[in-house]
């Protein structure tokens, strides 16, 4: 339940940055940018001596990089959020 929630956080944070949000059939979420654009992410579940933000940081980095690319009109960015590694 933690991690839908989570999920669903992501993608309202996805939508607020004007990206088409999409989950693909086996959990992975995508937030697209255009047709063509580089896409940017992670795995959100964390790996045994991961360290805490394993996965997460790659994600919101993303996330910040395709906010921060669309507002300083640069090259479309698009996000991935991998259900597991």
């Amino acid at each position: 339940a933690v991690d839908i929630a989570a999920r669903r956080w992501l993608a309202s944070r996805m939508t607020e940055a004007d990206l088409d949000v999409h989950f693909d059939p086996i959990g992975n979420l995508f937030g697209i940018s255009g047709q063509k654009s580089l896409l940017i992410g992670s795995h959100s579940d964390s790996q045994p001596e991961g360290g805490w933000l394993d996965g997460a940081l790659g994600v919101v980095a993303g996330l910040e990089i395709a906010r921060a690319a669309k507002e300083a009109g640069g090259p479309p960015i698009s996000v991935v959020n991998f259900q597991d590694e």
